[in-house]
């Protein structure tokens, strides 16, 4: 029985659902392979394999006669990046002022007809704008593809909220003071990531009645204020009384 060869086939079509990287086997489907006027069948008349089918780039789909066939026939097409300017799945969300850049590392999906993770550092790099004042939007964060397997990037927004004074770190206050007939004040330093704080600026500072003495008799409520701090945090402190002097003891006359 003569076996025919596949090797020079006549008309012929393939489909195919995706044709850009996804992390999975892109595979094309045999529409139609007809050999000397013959409809050929997959599973029947011949098989199909694939290689370097995955990463973007040049893939080869290899057919195999069998049956009634033999040979085989090699074509060869592009899996093309995938665009990161549709990555529509990238969440910041606001981020609180630091005083420093802002530069968060959100993870990169892209939907370009199927989902397609991809790696920081391996698929993409971030880069970040200045990032630091506080605002609606005020923040920005670009993906920018690496690699072969992606092509574009895509800039998101993001807010930067002010940060709350309670983060803060407040120094210089003694646990108690001693009572005098006025209003104590004690003035605190405040400090926010290793930066000292000014006051009027930053904050402000407003004091409870601080006269009568007891166990956390004495309030300093520190409010955040101008662009970066906001909320408010009361630390308290005991008022002692004020020791009382002892009378010398008077001289009998001899």
């Amino acid at each position: 029985m003569t076996k025919y060869s596949i090797s020079d086939p006549g008309q012929r079509a393939f489909g195919w659902t995706v044709r850009h990287y996804t992390g999975n086997p892109i595979e094309l489907t045999v529409k139609q392979f007809v050999v000397k006027g013959k409809e050929l069948s997959e599973g029947k008349d011949f098989t199909v394999r694939y290689e370097n089918n995955i990463n973007a780039g040049d893939a080869k789909m290899i057919l195999t006669g069998i049956g009634d066939y033999t040979g085989t026939w090699t074509y060869t097409y592009t899996i093309y990046p995938a665009d990161l300017s549709y990555a529509n799945y990238i969440s910041v969300g606001s981020k609180p002022y630091t005083g420093s850049q802002i530069r968060p590392t959100p993870a990169v999906v892209v939907y370009q007809s199927a989902i397609v993770p991809a790696k920081a550092g391996v698929d993409f790099d971030y880069s970040y704008g200045k990032n630091i004042e506080p605002g609606d939007n005020a923040g920005t964060v670009t993906v920018t593809a690496k690699g072969s397997n992606f092509t574009g990037s895509k800039t998101v927004q993001f807010t930067i909220t002010k940060a709350s004074i309670k983060d803060a770190v407040i120094t210089g206050l003694k646990t108690s003071y001693e009572a005098t007939g006025k209003p104590i004040k004690p003035v605190p330093v405040v400090t926010f990531n290793g930066t000292k704080l000014v006051s009027g600026t930053d904050y402000t500072l407003s004091y409870g009645t601080n006269t009568s003495v007891g166990t956390n008799a004495g309030s300093i409520t520190i409010t955040g204020a101008g662009k970066h701090f906001e909320d408010n945090t009361t630390v308290r402190f005991s008022i002692t009384a004020k020791p009382t002097a002892t009378p010398r003891p008077t001289k009998t006359p001899t």
